[in-house]
């Protein structure tokens, strides 16, 4: 649910805000019942020698909401400013909301009085921003510490007991990225032919790792205990070039082309404590690109 609404503060001043609120659930439910050792003409689990059942329920709930301001002078110069805030159901009870800060500039050069003309150019921009985004854990049940039921022999009799499952993280928060990019964009003969080139600097912190934990907690999870941690940093920078031609623009035909790429530095800052795997192979090392 969301609205925008805009305002015409003067004839050189213009504002547009917007505001809005988005929840998102995904469950799932499910019910196996497993048969085994069938006799001749049986084709349900109840006829069955040995007969198993089991339930999986899985459930992830996200709301957030955001608030946008945009403000124009002389069509020239704009300044957006925004927030938002999130709250998973797959975070820590210590971790509370997410703040997720952003702010852009974009200024036209070639509009302003003052700035040199020239026929060959048609547009020229320089613009900037800073954002941040999160990620939740993809596991429901990662920042919950539960129990699973299961069957001892004791004094000769199979006894319901129970044993750690998970061993959860109640301060587990979102994987948080922040990044600053600064860039121009440039248009030629009418803009028909435009350049756009821009610096980014990514960096990912609070990264989602799955940190083994000592065998010594007894936990019933498949291999080795483990526990959802916020260890890792992350950097990605580099620059992105794009340019696009207006080949043939008449009618009944137009046919343009765009060519882009981009130069790329990825490397894991620090793993926290993270006990990271030294066999050979694809793995991570603090100093390196990832895998």
């Amino acid at each position: 649910v969301g609205g925008t609404a805009t305002w015409q503060a003067a004839p050189a001043w213009s504002t547009r805000t917007s505001i809005g609120l988005q929840w998102f659930k995904d469950t799932q439910y499910q019910t196996d019942a497993r048969g085994y050792s069938l006799p001749p003409g049986a084709q349900t689990p109840n006829g069955a020698q040995q007969q198993l059942s089991s339930e999986t329920t899985n459930e992830n709930a996200t709301y957030g909401a955001f608030i946008e301001e945009v403000i124009g002078w002389n069509e020239k110069r704009f300044l957006t400013l925004g927030v938002r805030t999130d709250q998973n159901s797959a975070f820590g009870s210590n971790a509370g909301n997410a703040v997720y800060p952003r702010a852009a500039i974009s200024w036209s050069l070639l509009d302003e009085d003052w700035f040199p003309k020239f026929d060959w150019m048609s547009d020229l921009r320089l613009r900037g921003a800073y954002g941040q985004a999160g990620q939740f854990p993809t596991v429901t049940t990662a920042s919950l510490q539960f129990l699973s039921a299961f069957s001892v022999p004791i004094g000769g009799t199979e006894t319901a007991a129970l044993r750690l499952q998970s061993q959860g993280n109640a301060d587990l928060k979102p994987e948080v990225t922040a990044e600053i990019e600064f860039g121009i964009d440039v248009g030629f003969l009418n803009n028909r032919v435009t350049l756009e080139a821009t610096y980014f600097n990514k960096e990912s912190r609070d990264a989602l790792f799955l940190n083994p934990l000592p065998p010594s907690i007894g936990s019933s999870q498949t291999g080795a205990p483990s526990q959802w941690q916020n260890l890792a940093k992350v950097s990605n920078r580099g620059v992105e070039l794009a340019m696009q031609a207006q080949v043939i623009n008449s009618d009944p035909v137009k046919w343009s082309l765009r060519v882009n790429g981009s130069f790329l530095k990825n490397e894991l800052v620090d793993a926290g404590t993270a006990q990271l795997a030294v066999t050979q192979g694809a793995r991570n090392v603090v100093g390196y690109p990832l895998f």
